[in-house]
């Protein structure tokens, strides 16, 4: 099966208060999995390195 994902990750300020956000869908675009968490004070490119490691660690988990 294919599968979309979208991740996105920000800080306030660099560094300062970041987050996560994360979408997987499938082919026919149904919403899989939808995931979000704060990070607390790091910089924007920690957040989105760890927006693409979470993904790939939840489509990983989920194809267990």
């Amino acid at each position: 099966m294919k599968l979309k994902a979208f991740t996105d990750g920000a800080s306030r300020g660099n560094p300062g208060e970041a987050a996560i956000g994360i979408i997987i869908k499938s082919e026919d675009n149904t919403t899989i999995e939808t995931h979000k968490k704060y990070l607390g004070t790091t910089t924007n490119n920690i957040a989105e390195y760890t927006a693409l490691l979470v993904c790939v660690e939840t489509i990983k988990n989920s194809e267990t």
